[in-house]
């Protein structure tokens, strides 16, 4: 009886080890810098988001979301603008991504790829933390 119950609480312990370690990687590669280029017909410049750790406990993290970018209409370039604004974001332990609080969507991470995609956007790494 002792026997049987090890192979099949053996199993599980094991399972939910690997679990565990696909989220542990996940969330080690979370924090950094990620940028998209912007360019098409009319406009060009950069996306950035830094995202840092807030409350490791929670798994709570800060996103700092920065848009730089200039038009070009009708031959004409118009001034740069900047826009910047700040997101609280909490990890999904289950689905191994991050929940963007009063915004609606969701960010999921790559990190065989250095990427992550929000909102049907890729960005790539460029730093970790």
């Amino acid at each position: 009886m002792k026997v049987s119950m090890l192979f099949l609480i053996v199993p599980v312990l094991v399972l939910s080890g690997c679990m565990n370690s696909a989220s542990d990687k996940i969330r080690e590669f979370i924090p950094g810098t990620y940028v998209r280029q912007i360019h098409n017909e009319y406009t060009n410049g950069s996306d950035t988001l830094m995202i840092k750790l807030q409350d490791e406990s929670a798994g709570v993290y800060l996103i700092d979301k920065m848009v730089g970018y200039q038009k070009h209409i009708d031959g004409r370039t118009f001034p740069p603008k900047h826009e910047t604004s700040q997101w609280t974001a909490v990890y999904d332990e289950k689905l191994h991504q991050l929940i963007v609080q009063n915004q609606g969507f969701i960010i999921v991470f790559d990190p065989a790829k250095n990427q992550l995609m929000s909102n049907r956007t890729l960005y790539d790494k460029i730093t970790k933390k």
